[in-house]
């Protein structure tokens, strides 16, 4: 039965749920072929984002897509206050549900998404659904919401460990945990010149979901550690210069097929996230496994959800929040060369476990 992935989002664009999206399709794509389609609404793109699917995400081959045409209210923002954003994305959200409704009624097939809000109107139809969670819900009509909707869903799939103990409240009928992967043919390791200087590096943005990723302890740990030795620089591709610290370069968002470029240029990956609910127990990053796939040593936080993927053979774990810790743990692979190279070795190897097609051969395992 033909597999159908439908998401309210609008391709290429600058975010890692894109990168996340692209990438699964493209092995959903390889290993069911004309029985797998992805389905989007027909948004205008954006100045800048004029490249198909395929060469934006660096993708084998083109990823032929369903665009469901769609009158988008967003473009009302642009003459409106910004008090208006926030109700013309929830209309955009009713509009494009009203369409995949009409979109799933005339179509035969098994339904797969990580819109939360798609849910009903794909029930609604009629259809066998899997939902793909990326966030726990945190207020009283989003948790009656899963608490109504999650039992009647044919399967859950999640992206770390605790989400099993987690969505147990919600009755699911099955549940499979997968976390996010990487493509190791596209971040493979690259030989550079030798540089003079150990170049710590920090790739994607510094806050998102409305909070903090830590960049500002990131920024205190490595003056600390710079203080010590001027012999290290720190990277920060995704975010613009804001303000001029000594040793810190900023890169900017720079585009996806870049990004090979950069991950191999730094020494060390940092991961300085902070110990609150979704970074604790629900975030699985891409940058982690990318990470993995250039061999770089990590410095992270501790947390449970980066346990679940890494060890000590792998990385330095830091309290989370804590800027002396996190300076320590730069400080410990600035000065041991040796427990560099073992970390990268053995993140190449543990990159083979995390690939997009073994991803999606295990939720197919889950779905058929």
């Amino acid at each position: 039965m033909k597999l159908f992935y439908i998401t309210n989002v609008r391709l290429p664009n600058d975010k890692g749920h894109g990168v996340q999206i692209a990438k699964m399709a493209e092995a959903f794509r390889k290993i069911l072929g004309d029985d797998f389609e992805l389905v989007i609404p027909n948004k205008a793109q954006p100045k800048g984002f004029d490249q198909t699917i395929k060469d934006y995400y660096a993708l084998t081959n083109e990823l032929p897509v369903k665009k469901l045409d769609i009158l988008d209210p967003m473009f009302l923002s642009r003459y409106l206050s910004e008090a208006f954003e926030k109700p013309l994305f929830n209309l955009q959200i009713l509009i494009f549900g009203l369409i995949t409704y009409f979109f799933a009624l005339s179509h035969r097939g098994i339904f797969y998404t990580r819109d939360f809000y798609l849910l009903p109107f794909l029930l609604l139809a009629g259809k066998s659904v899997y939902y793909e969670a990326h966030y726990f819900p945190t207020n009283k009509i989003a948790i009656w919401l899963h608490k109504l909707l999650i039992p009647k869903l044919a399967g859950v799939v999640v992206i770390t460990n605790a989400f099993v103990n987690h969505f147990k409240e919600f009755n699911y009928k099955k549940i499979l945990v997968a976390h996010d992967a990487t493509d190791i043919t596209f971040f493979k390791p690259v030989p550079r010149e030798p540089n003079k200087k150990i170049i710590i590096g920090y790739i994607g943005r510094l806050s998102g979901l409305g909070e903090d990723k830590g960049g500002n302890i990131l920024i205190e740990a490595f003056k600390k550690a710079y203080s010590k030795n001027r012999n290290i620089e720190l990277s920060i591709v995704g975010e613009q210069q804001k303000e001029k610290i000594p040793g810190v370069t900023f890169a900017g968002t720079r585009p996806y097929n870049e990004m090979p470029y950069y991950f191999n240029l730094i020494d060390i990956a940092v991961i300085p996230f902070p110990d609150r609910p979704h970074f604790r127990y629900f975030m699985s990053p891409l940058k982690l496994f990318d990470y993995l796939a250039v061999g770089k040593p990590i410095i992270t936080s501790d947390l449970p959800s980066i346990r679940e993927v890494l060890t000590e053979d792998s990385a330095v774990f830091c309290q989370p929040g804590d800027s002396d810790s996190l300076a320590g743990g730069m400080e410990k692979l600035i000065n041991d060369k040796n427990m560099r190279l073992k970390m990268a070795e053995n993140n190449k190897f543990l990159a083979k476990k995390y690939t997009w097609e073994l991803r999606v051969k295990k939720i197919l395992d889950f779905i058929y």
